[in-house]
């Protein structure tokens, strides 16, 4: 694979995880995914970082409501 083409998926990776990737590129991306360690290992440091960003939002706004 070119290095253009994984960069385009490593791109996709990112819009997977916010959840903008367009759904005729999830098979693709998904099978990617399967074959390559490297976005796999991008994939799991988004969604961990996301988590966490998601649940300090979540954790800020119940002390705000206090």
């Amino acid at each position: 694979m070119s290095m253009l083409i994984h960069r385009r998926f490593r791109t996709e990776v990112h819009r997977l995880v916010d959840g903008e990737l367009a759904a005729d590129r999830l098979d693709a991306v998904g099978t990617h995914l399967g074959a390559c360690d490297k976005c796999r290992s991008d994939l799991g440091w988004w969604l961990a970082i996301r988590g966490s960003l998601l649940g300090e939002s979540a954790d800020r706004r119940s002390l705000d409501q206090r």
